[in-house]
């Protein structure tokens, strides 16, 4: 009788956990700036009147901070709250972070937005060029050093 009213009772946490999961896609995105991203949060509850709002942490294990409206950030929601969206328009290096979609108090699995800076080739092109040159002179600063060493110990 224990082991029914235990199975119940873990049968009851699991349907629980489940009525209350939200789903975010995708889990990640890395991309260039000046792009129009969206990201899509999804609610398994289907409850009419869900409050949706959109956090922004650093990384994952930091403090979320409620993202507004703005020219370039917008949220839309369908379905009667059972879809919502974040739109990204013309993403910035300083929009990197984690994003957690949050329905009635209760965060989604959140999803990492990477915005990487543009290349300068030319730059590029120095910064190999220097770092081959030093690694020559580091091979030639030891031919050296080995060279004075052998002559040292075959004067003695």
């Amino acid at each position: 009788m224990r082991w029914t009213l235990a199975g119940f009772c873990g049968f009851v946490l699991i349907s629980i956990s489940v009525a209350l999961q939200i789903h975010q896609k995708p889990r990640f995105y890395g991309l260039r700036p000046r792009r129009n991203v969206p990201i899509y949060c999804k609610s398994s509850n289907q409850t009419l009147h869900s409050i949706v709002e959109w956090h922004k942490a650093d990384r994952y294990d930091t403090d979320k901070k409620k993202i507004e409206h703005n020219e370039r950030i917008r949220f839309e929601t369908q379905d009667e709250i059972q879809h919502a969206f974040l739109y990204f328009n013309e993403l910035k290096v300083e929009d990197s972070g984690v994003y957690f979609c949050s329905i009635n108090g209760i965060y989604g699995p959140g999803t990492e937005v990477q915005v990487v800076r543009p290349i300068d080739l030319t730059n590029a092109q120095y910064r190999t060029q220097m770092k081959d040159g030093l690694i020559v002179l580091q091979g030639l600063l030891l031919a050296v050093c080995i060279g004075a060493y052998l002559l040292r110990k075959q004067k003695l």
